[in-house]
């Protein structure tokens, strides 16, 4: 990414101009940031913990403040006959995933008449949405709750399908859930839906 590139040229700039360090230089690019963080782990079995060190994030020149990032499983223990599945980033705006049940012609009919994007392949209808970051969920379209939203419609649904699609629906700010939250420093709480297991 752009920051990691920077920092990379930074470090040559200053290789080239006769700096002297006298501290050890290190860039760690690990590649599962806000999932499931198997690189910190590696890195931490088998490396010192750095003595001073930041994160490249985003913006230029530097990112002061960040939104915090909640993670949680809901399980409603609720008897199903059909998936929903969408093995997104967390800290993303799903843009793909798929039902698969008894209903396919009637959600892919309604996805159809909601003027959604989807295709029906494999036994399956896919929702496509547009991925973004989550700090910024105004730039993108979840195309989970735009799938629940046809799924909820013609009756192929639960609790979870409930609420993706009427408690949460299209809102970027978590509204319904949340109220508004808003400060000076960050803006608006950003609300997303970036991964979902309904089965």
């Amino acid at each position: 990414k752009g920051p990691m590139i920077i920092n990379l040229m930074a470090v040559k700039y200053l290789i080239d101009s006769g700096v002297q360090f006298n501290k050890r230089i290190r860039l760690f690019v690990g590649g599962a940031e806000e999932t499931t963080f198997e690189c910190i782990y590696k890195y931490s079995k088998n490396e010192e913990a750095p003595k001073y060190a930041y994160t490249p994030d985003s913006t230029f020149p530097v990112t002061y403040a960040e939104k915090g990032i909640l993670v949680f499983d809901y399980e409603a223990g609720e008897k199903i006959d059909f998936k929903l599945i969408c093995d997104g980033a967390y800290n993303a705006v799903a843009d793909i995933t798929y039902y698969e049940g008894k209903k396919i012609e009637e959600v892919a009919s309604e996805m159809e008449k909601q003027g959604y994007k989807y295709e029906v392949k494999d036994n399956k209808v896919y929702s496509y949405g547009v991925s973004a970051h989550a700090m910024e969920t105004q730039r993108g379209v979840n195309a989970i709750t735009r799938l629940a939203n046809a799924m909820d419609i013609v009756g192929e649904t639960c609790t979870l399908v409930d609420i993706l699609a009427n408690q949460i629906g299209e809102e970027k700010y978590g509204e319904s859930i949340v109220g508004i939250v808003e400060d000076e420093v960050c803006g608006k709480l950003t609300f997303n839906v970036g991964n979902c297991f309904i089965e």
